[in-house]
């Protein structure tokens, strides 16, 4: 117990305990402090990320923010591109249509 009791404040001091939608992350701190050790994020807005600590801010926009992102943004990108396939088809049969 006393070995525990001792080691419990030393890793919190160290970490971040980060709840997301997802669920919870952990992450090293800057620096050793109780400041934000635990940070509920779900529902955060900008003024959350520029009024909390950086290293939550940059882990949460880079680590799972920046992923979804660009899957939305590929899955934007192909459905764009079906698009202009679609299109480029319908011009090439009204072109045809009209030359003839």
């Amino acid at each position: 117990m006393v070995v525990l009791a001792i080691i419990t404040p030393i890793f919190l001091l160290n970490v971040h305990i980060i709840r997301s939608d997802e669920g919870f992350d952990v992450i090293l701190k800057d620096h050793m402090s109780f400041r934000e050790t635990y940070a509920d994020v779900r529902g955060w807005g900008l003024a959350d990320y520029l009024s909390h600590s950086k290293r939550i801010g940059n882990y949460l926009i880079i680590e799972k923010h920046y992923p979804r992102m660009v899957e939305q943004a590929r899955g934007k990108a192909d459905s764009a591109k079906d698009t202009l396939r679609a299109l480029e088809a319908s011009f090439h049969q009204w072109a045809s249509e009209k030359l003839r």
